[in-house]
């Protein structure tokens, strides 16, 4: 019995042995499997970069259409005015017209006292269209114009009081103008639900959190100015961001994302709300106007950029496009806080587009 016992051990090694050479050879082909997948993976992202870094370029946006470039033909500044005054008749009905030909003046001719003049008939044209009097308080906004701004956004609040961010420009616009008491109250309103009450607007779920934002900068910013207003003692925490940049648009349920790419080529936007750096964007937003956010507590030496997609509206025309407000902040809530706006005019054909570029 004992030879065929030592058999059965010598089988039984070899077993062993065998086994422990398959489960070896097993993890090393499942090692060498996880170390190419790595590296096709790593490649795969370095090339994402590449290709991310190569379209991260702001493009000058130039309006070239048929009256622009006539009006780009004359010789000089008077005999351009003349011109537009000849032709204005012809686009009574295109409000976008004024926007466009107030901006050549401002921009390609530096003559902003034509641009003022031509810039007011957008008013004139249609006090009650809503979509078209956002655009113009943007650029009165943009121009530092705010006494027009403010009774602009009066007039579209009147319009349009179903519609909370109607409230908040006009509280953005308020502030400006240095009428912190009635801004903070329309803050309040916004961030306690008070506008919601009658049950007749709708709910945007970022615009609390967005306006809580503002009014606690302002109720710290300016609390001296707020006399006989009772302010909540957390309104008095610092919140501050190196970096905040907000997008509005005109025109009524229109889906525009804000995407902002950092210094390490992460893209943050509204399927990827939280980078690595801390960034974070608001929930997106696909009806109404309005606002999305992105904010970086601290911002790490670098350069962002801005990029917006358009995913166009549903009724959009021709001569009421839609315009498009970016506010970038830099040092937000704090006391070296700059402000810097700028107005876009959007159309079907923009898809994805670097619209501005911030360096820290």
């Amino acid at each position: 019995p004992a030879a065929p016992l030592a058999m059965m051990m010598e089988v039984q090694e070899d077993d062993e042995l065998e086994s422990v050479v398959v489960s070896n050879y097993r993890t090393t082909s499942s090692n060498n499997e996880e170390s190419t997948n790595h590296q096709n993976n790593r490649r795969a992202e370095q090339e994402r970069k590449k290709a991310l870094f190569a379209s991260l370029i702001v493009k000058d946006r130039i309006v070239n259409n048929k009256y622009l470039r006539a009006l780009r033909k004359r010789k000089n500044t008077d005999d351009a005015y003349r011109f537009y005054l000849e032709n204005r008749t012809e686009y009574e009905d295109s409000p976008a017209y004024f926007i466009d030909v107030a901006n050549f003046f401002r921009n390609e001719r530096n003559h902003p006292y034509f641009a003022e003049r031509i810039l007011s008939n957008v008013a004139e044209i249609d006090f009650d269209n809503y979509e078209l009097l956002k655009a113009y308080a943007y650029q009165l906004e943009i121009e530092n114009r705010l006494v027009e701004a403010t009774f602009i956004f009066e007039r579209v609040l009147e319009l349009r009081p179903e519609d909370s961010q109607s409230y908040r420009d006009l509280a953005v616009a308020y502030e400006a103008h240095g009428l912190c008491g009635k801004a903070y109250n329309i803050y309040k309103d916004i961030v306690s639900g008070k506008i919601y009450e009658n049950g007749n607007r709708r709910v945007f779920n970022s615009m609390e959190s967005i306006s809580k934002t503002e009014l606690k900068r302002l109720a710290l910013k300016y609390k001296e100015d707020l006399v006989g207003i009772d302010i909540d003692q957390e309104l008095l925490q610092e919140e501050s961001y190196d970096l905040r940049i907000l997008v509005d648009w005109n025109h009524n349920d229109t889906d525009i994302d804000l995407h902002v790419v950092d210094p390490n080529l992460e893209e943050c936007f509204y399927s990827h709300r939280e980078t690595k750096m801390g960034g974070q964007m608001s929930e997106d937003m696909t009806q109404g106007f309005g606002p999305e956010q992105f904010t970086l507590a601290k911002a790490p030496k670098g350069d962002y950029y801005v990029k917006v997609k358009y995913y166009g509206d549903r009724y959009q025309k021709i001569e009421n496009p839609t315009f498009m407000k970016i506010t970038l902040f830099r040092n937000y809530g704090k006391a070296n806080e700059t402000k810097e706006l700028k107005m876009i005019r959007l159309t079907n054909d923009d898809q994805m587009e670097v619209v501005a570029k911030i360096t820290i």
